[in-house]
């Protein structure tokens, strides 16, 4: 009997086993699908996260790139004004510089000008000058041969404050 009743607990013991045995394999199995899913959940949502840090990465990437691009155009264009300035510059200091000797070369032929023609006014002044000395010069010879010429004595009468009249 002893063998009976060990034979009948290990049957009982294998029949409830046998009974539990497909629910813990099924436990197990939904244990190993829900793992399988997670993994397969978590593998999509990382390829999702990588897909999206990748179009992220070629996005910034694109972006720092025109931003680089804008950077050297904006260099490149204020390097071209600061050299258009330099040239403009240059250009007006030149301008300014010849405008400069322009004006120097006129006011000296103005002067110039104006020395010959004060110099001629001089001379025409000092012809007027010893013109008019010589008329003086020779009206005084004339007074004086006049005055040389006339008659001794009186011939002229005399008005009454003693000066002699002329007829």
């Amino acid at each position: 009997m002893q063998r009976s009743k060990g034979y009948r607990k290990a049957a009982e013991l294998i029949d409830r086993a046998r009974l539990e045995l497909p629910e813990e394999i099924r436990q197990a199995r939904y244990t190993v699908e829900q793992q399988q899913r997670l993994v397969a959940e978590a593998e999509e949502q990382s390829q999702r996260l990588v897909a999206a840090a990748e179009q992220d990465s070629g996005r910034i990437h694109r972006e720092a790139e025109e931003r680089a691009a804008a950077l050297v155009a904006q260099h490149e264009i204020v390097r071209g004004a600061e050299q258009r300035a330099a040239a403009v510059l240059g250009e007006a200091e030149n301008a300014a510089m010849r405008i400069r000797s322009e004006a120097e070369a006129y006011v000296r032929q103005v002067m110039e000008a104006l020395e010959q023609e004060l110099s001629r006014a001089a001379t025409t002044m000092g012809a007027g000058w010893r013109q008019l000395d010589e008329h003086l010069q020779r009206t005084a010879a004339t007074v004086r041969a006049g005055i040389e010429s006339l008659p001794q004595g009186g011939s002229l009468p005399a008005d009454s404050a003693g000066r002699r009249r002329r007829r």
